[in-house]
C-alpha cells in the first residue's frame, strides 16, 4: 500500500497537471472559435460540388469600363432610374456602347426611323436610356398602339436629365439605349458571366484595332 508521502505525492502531481491542461484550453478556446467562424464562413460561400455558385450580393450584374477595365457593379432599382448613374468608379468614364456589361443591360433595342424619338423593344422588357453627360439612367415611356408584332415601342422624347440635357430630337443620337434584361447569368454563375463579358469585350477591342 502506497505511503502518505506518495500517495501526497500524486495528489500534487495531478493537480498540476489539471490547471495546466486547463489552462491550454482556455487560451486556445478564442482561437479553435474563430477558426469555426472562419470555416462556417468559407462553407457559406463556396460548396465545390456547385463551385459555380456565390451567396446573392444583392447586385444584378456588371460593366466593364473600356477606358481602364475597372469593374462596376449593377443594381436594378425601382422608379425611373432603373440602373441609378452609370459612372466609372475609378475614372469617371460615362457608360456607352463601347462598354460591355452582363446581360442585365442589354442592347436589343431598334430606332424607330419614322419616330426620332422612339425605339422598338422586345415584348415584356423595359427600355431605358444612358445620359451621356452625367451617366443617369432614364426609362422611356411606354407607347400604346404600336403596330410591330411582339414589340413595344417606348418614347424618348419627354425625358430632361437633372444635368440638364433632353432625350428628344437629335439629342437622343447620343444617348445609349438598353433593355433591362436578365439577372440570372450574374445569380446563378457569376463566373461564368464575368468571363462571357470579358470574351466580348475582348472582341471588341480585336474589331476596333
Amino acid at each position: 500500500m502506497p505511503s502518505l508521502i506518495t500517495r501526497l505525492r500524486r495528489a500534487i502531481l495531478a493537480d498540476v497537471f489539471r490547471r495546466g491542461t486547463t489552462r491550454r484550453v482556455e487560451a486556445a478556446a478564442p482561437q479553435a472559435r474563430a477558426n469555426a467562424n472562419r470555416r462556417r464562413q468559407v462553407l457559406s460561400v463556396y460548396n465545390p460540388e456547385f463551385s459555380g455558385l456565390h451567396v446573392h450580393d444583392g447586385n444584378d450584374g456588371a460593366w466593364w469600363c473600356d477606358r481602364c477595365g475597372q469593374q462596376n457593379l449593377l443594381k436594378i432599382q425601382q422608379g425611373r432610374h432603373p440602373f441609378g448613374q452609370l459612372s466609372c468608379a475609378r475614372c469617371n468614364h460615362i457608360f456607352n456602347q463601347i462598354d460591355v456589361s452582363t446581360n442585365v443591360m442589354c442592347d436589343k433595342v431598334i430606332r424607330d426611323d419614322f419616330h426620332p424619338d422612339r425605339y422598338l423593344v422586345p415584348e415584356g422588357k423595359a427600355c431605358g436610356v444612358v445620359c451621356p453627360g452625367c451617366g443617369s439612367t432614364h426609362l422611356g415611356v411606354r407607347m400604346a398602339g404600336q403596330d410591330v408584332p411582339w414589340y413595344s415601342t417606348y418614347d424618348f422624347s419627354r425625358i430632361k436629365c437633372h444635368c440638364g440635357r433632353r432625350g428628344g430630337g437629335e439629342w437622343l443620337n447620343s444617348w445609349y439605349c438598353f433593355c433591362v434584361g436578365s439577372c440570372r447569368d450574374w445569380h446563378e454563375d457569376r463566373v461564368g458571366a464575368e468571363g462571357k463579358a470579358m470574351e466580348e469585350r475582348l472582341e471588341r477591342r480585336f474589331q476596333t484595332h
